[in-house]
Formats: C-alpha cells, structure tokens, sequence
C-alpha cells in the first residue's frame, strides 16, 4: 500500500499533474504545517497518504484521488482543501477536528473521524457506502449522518442522550455503546443489529432487539400482554442482564426460583 519502490507513471494534461500510483507525502513536501502546492499531484489516481505530518491544514491538497485518502493523525481542525472526490475510502482518525467541512459529499467505502474533538457530524459525507465510524468524539447529536449505510455505523464513545439525527437504514450494525442515552428516540429504522449500553434502557432495547422484532406479531398482536413479559424475560436472560433491573413485573411472574436461576448461572430456559 505504501510501497515505493513501485514504479509510477506521472502525466502533464492541461496544466494538471496527473499522478498514476499510489502517493505518500514525505516530510519534505510540507512546510509551516502545510502542503507544498508544487510537490503535490492535482489528481492521484491511486491511494494517496499524508498520514503523520503535523499538517493543520489539508490546502493545496489532490483535488480527486481513485483509491483511499489518509490524513490521520495530523492537527487538521476542519478538512477544507481535502479532495473533492475519492473512489473508495476517507480516514482523518486522531486530528483535532471540530469541523467535517470539506469532506466530500460521498466516499464510496468508509468514513472514518474517529478520536476527534467533534460535536456534531454536519458538513460530513451525504453517502457512505460501507462503513461509517464517528466513535471517541464528542458528538451530542447525530444530525449531519447520511440516511443511509451500506454497512455498519459505529458512534460508541461519545455524548450522546438520544439518536436523533442517526442513519434512517443500517445495512449491518448500529453501535453506540458508551453513551449517556437516556432514549433510543431517532435509532435507526432498519438495521442488523443495535448494540447500546442496553443496561440504562432495557424495555427500550428490547423493542429494537431481534427477538422483538422476530416475534413482533406475536407480542404486539397478542391481548395477552403475559406474551410481551415472557418475550422479554428471555431476552434479558439470554443478553446477562439482572432481572432486578426493570421495575414493573407483573406481581408473581417472577418467581424465586426463576429470579435465581436468571440472575445466578444465567442458563435459565423458559
């Protein structure tokens, strides 16, 4: 991926330096926190990386890259002069960012800013077509996510109350561990799996599980709500959770031997 000893072939067309590779910025082509305009290709066609060069700003930057931007651990705070295009993925993990301006509207892979300093995902990409990763920030919204990811969306680590603002559809798995969520008001309509500090909001997790979802006509369905606390029960023995968590059993559901075993080996099978 960053080999160099490839040999590369480098064009001239309309005034535009047109680099056929993959390109990696050396310490050499940055000056004062910046790209050297003249060392760096308009157009690079394969991966190009400036990974690990103290640059504050992206400025003078490629304009399209074919394969895989990287601009990781720098001291960037917003991405403007990131290029406007890229065929496969964007990484700015672990740069001081505030800001996704500049960012392009679609990454046909995946989107990466994580360990940042942001507080909210607007100015991001409007597409994203595998992964999405915004964990390790300071997100108190998810206002600014595309609609839709082609996998998984990944917002564990953050300051989160609610998910408002999440992706509407999540191909594979939504995950947002580590919050303070109060709420799972706005999680995503259609996804794979959810996975939250389920702890906080059992009832609520619950009805976003699988086993909700897999049995949703026989819980919602039934006039014997006996269904949905059995449904329920399962749940919390199958995800380890202490039955003593939920307030409300029906009186006498629970029996001693029951509250034992699900709290005690955990093996329970209704």
């Amino acid at each position: 991926m960053k080999d160099k000893s490839l040999q590369f072939i480098n064009e001239s067309k309309q005034d535009q330096w047109i680099y056929d590779g993959d390109f990696e910025v050396t310490k050499d082509m940055v000056q004062d926190g910046k790209l050297i305009k003249d060392k760096i290709p308009d157009i690079v066609n394969g991966n190009f990386d400036c990974d690990d060069n103290q640059l504050t700003s992206l400025e003078g930057g490629p304009k399209k890259v074919g394969g895989t931007f990287w601009c990781n651990r720098n001291k960037l705070t917003n991405l403007k002069g990131a290029p406007e295009q890229v065929g496969r993925s964007f990484n700015c993990n672990s740069n001081q960012l505030t800001s996704l301006e500049g960012v392009p509207e679609k990454v046909a892979e995946s989107f990466v800013c994580s360990y940042n300093k942001l507080t909210t995902l607007e100015g991001g990409p409007k597409e994203v077509g595998k992964h999405y990763r915004c964990n390790n920030n300071k997100l108190t919204t998810l206002e600014g996510s595309p609609v839709k990811i082609g996998e998984s969306f990944i917002c564990d680590v953050n300051k989160l109350t609610n998910l408002e603002g999440a992706p509407v559809k999540v191909v594979g798995n939504f995950n947002c561990r580590g919050n303070q969520l109060t709420s799972l008001e706005g999680a995503p309509k259609f996804f794979n799996s959810i996975s939250v500090n389920k702890e906080l909001i059992i009832e609520e997790f619950f009805t976003h599980s699988k086993n909700y979802r897999s049995n949703y006509d026989k819980i919602v369905g039934s006039n014997n709500t006996r269904v949905y606390w059995e449904e329920l029960l399962k749940f919390m023995i199958e995800e380890k959770i202490d039955l003593d968590r939920v307030e409300g059993w029906p009186e006498g559901f629970l029996n001693d031997n029951v509250k034992k075993s699900a709290k005690g080996t955990l093996k329970y099978k209704l």
